[in-house]
């Protein structure tokens, strides 16, 4: 049996230079897809992508695998970045965009009025000093059983909002500070629908001790722990988050994951099993049912997670929902959706606006994605 030195040494061969790269943001190009074509879209919604589940041979070395997943997540990141610039250009003159303009030409006010909707939503989002915002990913694994990908698209989430922001300010959802205190969360200080300073801690959990799932397996205990930690940040911010997103697999229904995936003797992924046992979902509603104040703001960024939505309203019934009608999503898309949300938090838009910005990726890997709204948040 090898011993956990010989096993750590070779996860650190394995995947150490692809993770040095990873920590600039810029994994290493990859060979049949530079990265000045990747992200130039041929129009202004359609980014062009390698497919991102297409199997490879298992000749191809680990760190291929993982430059590769990471060259997407930065492709696709960067392109939503150029959308939601685009977009706020857009929206500069618009008065009902923002909690802080939607109340404007109103001569009288409205309590059902659309414009008074949104800003006493904001109101009640930015209602303390801090702002509790997280997004776990799920442990991304596939039936090939090599890459793991949550890792990955994690850091591209790090490398895109802590770099600085643009002098146009036309995108806030960078900008962030890792803090002293945690290196999985990252701070901004924002100003508020009322003008008042805010500070969003944004806390980003992955649930994979490597991008290998083969390596995984082999440090059992390490992968224990890490599924454990990523879990918990879960689970806790169902009562402490004022927006919690889940961005991974929904294990075709089952639910939310944050460990490897339940298997076949043939290795393939059990889905008769999470189809069967939801075991995802029924600790999800089980501790809904016990949390008297659930997230303002609550997001599955899964295949189609909109099926939950039930679920959801019943066990949530005062949190706003973003949920995903696509029958199937890359991880990095889910993850860019994310991103996506997270700007339209910041920038406090009202309704229609917050849709639209959800929905600037709306085709990717030759998909039509399933328009997406923040649902019962308005």
């Amino acid at each position: 049996m090898r011993s956990k030195l010989a096993i750590t040494s070779f996860l650190v061969a394995f995947t150490g230079a692809t993770m040095a790269s990873l920590s600039t943001g810029l994994g290493a190009t990859p060979t049949t897809q530079p990265k000045s074509q990747a992200v130039k879209p041929k129009s202004q919604s359609k980014p062009q992508s390698k497919p991102v589940t297409k199997p490879r041979p298992e000749s191809e070395s680990s760190q291929v695998l993982e430059s590769n997943a990471a060259q997407r997540n930065v492709n696709l990141i960067e392109y939503a970045n150029r959308r939601l610039q685009r977009l706020r250009s857009l929206e500069v003159d618009c008065a009902d965009c923002f909690a802080e303009t939607s109340g404007d030409g109103l001569s009288t006010i409205d309590a059902k009025d659309p414009k008074t909707v949104c800003t006493n939503k904001w109101n009640d989002f930015y209602s303390k000093d801090v702002i509790d915002i997280r997004f776990v990913f799920g442990y991304n694994d596939s039936d090939e059983e090599t890459l793991v990908g949550d890792s990955i698209a994690r850091q591209s989430m790090v490398d895109q909002v802590t770099a600085p922001c643009s002098v146009d300010n036309l995108v806030q959802a960078c900008g962030f500070k890792r803090s002293n205190d945690d290196a999985d969360t990252f701070e901004k200080v924002v100003v508020g629908p009322k003008g008042n300073d805010h500070t969003i801690r944004l806390k980003l959990s992955s649930s994979s001790y490597s991008a290998s799932d083969r390596v995984n397996k082999l440090l059992k205990d390490e992968q224990v722990q890490k599924s454990a930690e990523a879990e918990k940040v879960f689970y806790s911010g169902l009562r402490e988050a004022d927006m919690l997103l889940y961005i991974g697999h929904a294990r075709e229904g089952g639910g939310p994951d944050f460990g490897p995936a339940v298997r076949r003797k043939n290795g393939t992924i059990d889905y008769d099993h999470y189809r069967a046992n939801r075991p995802g979902m029924d600790k999800l509603t089980a501790a809904l049912s016990k949390t008297s104040s659930t997230p303002k703001i609550l997001g599955f960024l899964a295949c189609d997670s909109d099926r939950w939505s039930a679920s959801l309203i019943n066990t949530a019934p005062k949190s706003g929902l973003i949920l995903s009608a696509t029958p199937k999503v890359p991880l990095e898309a889910a993850a860019v959706q994310a991103f996506l949300a997270l700007d339209s938090v910041i920038w406090q838009r009202c309704q229609g606006s917050f849709d639209k910005a959800l929905n600037e990726l709306k085709k990717y890997d030759g998909k039509q994605y399933v328009p997406m709204q923040i649902k019962r948040f308005f």
